[in-house]
């Protein structure tokens, strides 16, 4: 089973968000799903799960946590997409 590599194509749309250097932000889950040989991408957002993670796992950020939702830009072009 070789390597797989998934690539931002023309009229797909790419999650961002913008994020300033000292900030601790959520902004939501990317969930990535292989059906055959086509890769599915879905989000959902769970503020609250996020908070309690970070609580457990990295309790000195936790005051930090901010919500900002990402956004979903449309790819332009892209060259060597297939």
């Amino acid at each position: 089973m070789g390597n797989k590599y998934f690539k931002y194509c023309s009229g797909m749309r790419l999650p961002s968000l913008e994020v300033k250097a000292g900030e601790v932000i959520y902004g939501g889950n990317i969930n990535a799903n292989m059906k055959g040989e086509s890769l599915f991408l879905n989000y959902d957002y769970d503020f609250d799960a996020a908070r309690k993670f970070i609580a457990q796992y990295y309790p000195e950020l936790s005051s930090k946590l901010q919500e900002k939702r990402f956004s979903l830009y449309r790819i332009g072009s892209l060259p060597n997409c297939y």
